[in-house]
C-alpha cells in the first residue's frame, strides 16, 4: 500500500462508480494500471466496492443497537449466530460489559420485539441484551480520514 493506492481508495470514497480512466487521469496512471491496483486492493480485502441503501428508504424504519453480554466461553458461537442474522447489519466483539455489539434493523416495534426476544436471546450463551433505539442517524461515514 502507497500513497497511490490511498489517493485510489479517497476518490472511491467519494463515488465508487467513478470509471478507472477518470481514476486513472487524477492519480498520474494509465487505466490498466489502476486496474490492478484496483484486483490487489479487493483482492487483499483492503476495500471492497458496493452499493449501501439506505435502510429506512429499503423499508426498514427502525435502527437500534444491541448491547449482548454472553458467556465467554460461548463468544464464537454467539458472535457468529448474530453476525449470521438476516437483519443484523453490523456485529462486532467489545471489550467491555457486553461482549458483542449489533446494528439491528427492523420493520416495525414487533419486528424489533421478534429480533431481540426470539433470535438474539434465544442464541447460545446470551446473558442479556441491552437495546437503544436510533432515533435518527446524524451521521453514517464508512470510511476514515487516514
Amino acid at each position: 500500500m502507497d500513497d497511490i493506492d490511498l489517493k485510489i481508495i479517497e476518490i472511491l470514497r467519494q463515488d465508487g462508480r467513478i470509471p478507472n480512466t477518470q481514476v486513472a487521469r487524477e492519480v498520474g496512471l494509465s487505466e490498466g494500471a489502476v486496474r490492478r491496483r484496483l484486483d490487489h486492493l479487493i483482492g487483499d480485502d483492503v476495500i471492497k466496492i458496493v452499493a449501501v441503501p439506505n435502510p429506512m428508504a429499503v423499508g426498514y424504519p427502525i435502527i437500534a443497537r444491541g448491547d449482548v453480554e454472553i458467556d465467554p466461553a460461548c463468544l464464537k458461537e454467539t458472535g457468529d449466530a448474530i453476525a449470521g442474522m438476516e437483519q443484523v447489519s453490523y456485529a462486532a466483539l467489545c471489550v467491555s460489559r457486553s461482549q458483542i455489539t449489533a446494528e439491528i434493523l427492523a420493520r416495525s416495534a414487533e419486528d424489533l420485539r421478534r429480533i431481540v426476544y426470539n433470535d438474539i436471546h434465544e442464541s447460545p450463551g446470551v446473558r442479556s441484551v441491552e437495546v437503544t433505539l436510533i432515533s435518527k442517524v446524524i451521521k453514517r461515514t464508512y470510511a476514515a480520514d487516514y
